[in-house]
């Protein structure tokens, strides 16, 4: 039996130091276990896609139920271009 394949988002309402280029402290942590590397490459253009829009991440961190996390990353997937809904 194959194992499952999950995205996985851990967040920092403080922050923590990671060495970003602005050295901002980072709020969002994604960990991606897919099978595919053509499905992990299109996560990660997804999720870099998403990050840049600072309400969305903004959302993302204060949102105070699993429901709202999905719901926001529902709606951030539903904004993006065309060529990034695909599947």
């Amino acid at each position: 039996k194959s194992p499952k394949q999950f995205l996985f988002l851990a967040r920092s309402v403080k922050g923590v130091s990671f060495g970003s280029p602005d050295e901002r402290p980072t709020h969002l942590f994604f960990l991606l276990a897919l099978r595919k590397d053509m499905a992990h490459l299109r996560w990660l253009a997804r999720l870099s896609w998403i990050c840049r829009n600072r309400t969305t991440v903004a959302n993302l961190v204060k949102a105070s139920t699993g429901e709202d996390v999905a719901r926001i990353l529902r709606i951030a997937v539903e904004e993006l271009p065309g060529n990034l809904r695909q599947r």
